[in-house]
């Protein structure tokens, strides 16, 4: 526990001294003082314990012994892999084997992919939000959800880097973005739906009534999307072992509720006193956080890896609410936050897996 705050608490003050830098234009010292942050989970990342994420046992041990087996090419490796694990996740694997012959390597290398790019994700949006509070909110709400399932970390940092600059969206960008995030895993092909809702309920020049009506339809998704997927494994498209990430697990469901409502409802008051020329990127991460906080109803495998992709945009709302109180109130709130976010990481993450 001790390790992680420490190094939670260590890279956020060089975030916060990188964001500074920025400001004072040293951009070459802020970007290595960003870097050094991002190292600096990355390396406590590569150096854990096998005992921390689910992900060892199942993917990277796993997959790593069967690398030093198929050793001679990265061809046999492939031909072997008759679980269809993604590619660039078995490039890594391949060179952890052979070039490091460590599986520590390939630990290190896929958290040094998520916090990159989560860390680039969130300098887009610097003019709107402190970038240190945001990385502190990531290392308490989502750094060791990360580590439990690091393939699809890689994915869901990759497309939070590409909604982060909604402006800049294209279909040819979010193709090529969800394209490559799937040579990691094939969940990040969420970011084609992400981009629809974002053109259907987003977009400035959609008639109010038929927003909100759609707004309630993508709001079914979490009873919907079990009844899909069994359909899916039925008709013989999804492997049977695809229905574990069905079943639901015991979890604290109200403390996670009462949770993200807290998180949500300083950006509510936000977007309330928001100028009009900003409502697009309000309905977008509103759409995500209220669908984080309604995954939540379901407690299955499947609807925990689906809801990181809502969850991981805490990361710029939670931060960017604080900007609707007063300079004293701001403070009050922003301690209130921190402690909260401490609880919430030290409950679920320490105290429930003891």
């Amino acid at each position: 526990m001790v390790p992680y705050l420490v190094c939670f608490v260590f890279s956020t003050v060089l975030i916060a001294l990188s964001e500074y830098s920025l400001r004072r234009n040293k951009k070459t010292f802020a970007v290595f003082l960003g870097c050094a942050a991002v190292l600096t989970l990355s390396i406590m990342a590569g150096i854990r314990s096998y005992d921390v994420g689910t992900d060892i046992d199942f993917y990277i041990l796993p997959f790593y012994r069967r690398a030093q087996s198929y050793s001679a090419s990265f061809q046999s490796l492939w031909s072997a892999n008759a679980e269809n694990v993604e590619v660039l996740f078995l490039i890594l694997e391949y060179i952890s084997a052979n070039v490091f012959h460590s599986p520590h390597f390939v630990m290190f290398a896929l958290s040094l992919l998520t916090n990159g790019f989560v860390y680039k994700g969130i300098i887009k949006q610097r003019e709107r939000m402190s970038v240190a509070f945001a990385w502190l909110t990531y290392c308490l709400i989502y750094f060791n959800l990360s580590l439990n399932m690091m393939r699809q970390s890689v994915s869901v940092a990759i497309l939070f880097y590409l909604f982060s600059d909604l402006e800049k969206l294209n279909w040819k960008r979010v193709i090529f973005f969800s394209a490559f995030a799937s040579l990691f895993h094939i969940s990040s092909l969420i970011g084609i739906f992400f981009y629809a809702v974002y053109l259907i309920i987003c977009r400035k020049n959609r008639i109010g009534g038929l927003r909100q009506v759609l707004f309630l339809v993508f709001m079914l998704l979490p009873v919907i999307i079990p009844y899909a997927i069994r359909m899916i494994i039925n008709l013989g498209i999804l492997n049977q072992r695809f229905n574990i990430y069905l079943e639901n697990q015991a979890n604290a469901a109200i403390g996670n509720l009462i949770f993200r409502v807290l998180c949500l409802i300083s950006y509510v008051l936000l977007c309330y006193h928001t100028k009009s020329n900003d409502k697009s990127r309000n309905y977008f991460l509103l759409y995500a956080g209220i669908m984080n906080t309604l995954f939540i109803v379901n407690n299955s495998q499947i609807f925990i890896r689906l809801r990181a992709y809502f969850e991981i945009y805490s990361l710029i709302y939670v931060p960017s609410g604080l900007r609707v109180y007063s300079k004293k109130t701001r403070v009050l709130v922003t301690v209130f936050m921190v402690i909260m976010m401490i609880v919430y990481w030290y409950y679920i993450y320490i105290y429930i897996l003891e």
